[in-house]
């Protein structure tokens, strides 16, 4: 599982729902740090608890896992051109994240 991709996904649909990590760590009964630690990849949710988020955050759980799912043929060079373009649909939803967030900040 790409958990850093997971996070992000959830990150990008707390953010679109105007939800903060705290009022998202309040309803969940988790720490802010938790929710914080999940969105970067660093903690790995439960299955119960991805339940629960995409719950609060009104999003299809299979929303937040797409993609995450490690490919098994990806980095052993048989499909080049597919893992240049995980690498850029990866990129791609990171520079969304970053450009929404600075949206919010202005």
């Amino acid at each position: 599982m790409d958990y850093i991709l997971l996070g992000s996904r959830i990150r990008e649909s707390r953010i679109n729902r105007h939800v903060s990590q705290q009022q998202m760590a309040q309803k969940l009964n988790f720490s802010q740090q938790h929710i914080c630690n999940v969105e970067h990849g660093m903690a790995h949710p439960s299955l119960d608890l991805l339940v629960d988020i995409s719950n609060i955050l009104n999003v299809p759980l299979d929303y937040l896992l797409q993609d995450s799912l490690k490919r098994k043929n990806a980095g052993n060079g048989d499909n080049i051109l597919s893992d240049v373009q995980y690498f850029l649909d990866n990129q791609e939803l990171e520079i969304h994240i970053l450009q929404k967030l600075l949206q919010d900040i202005s």
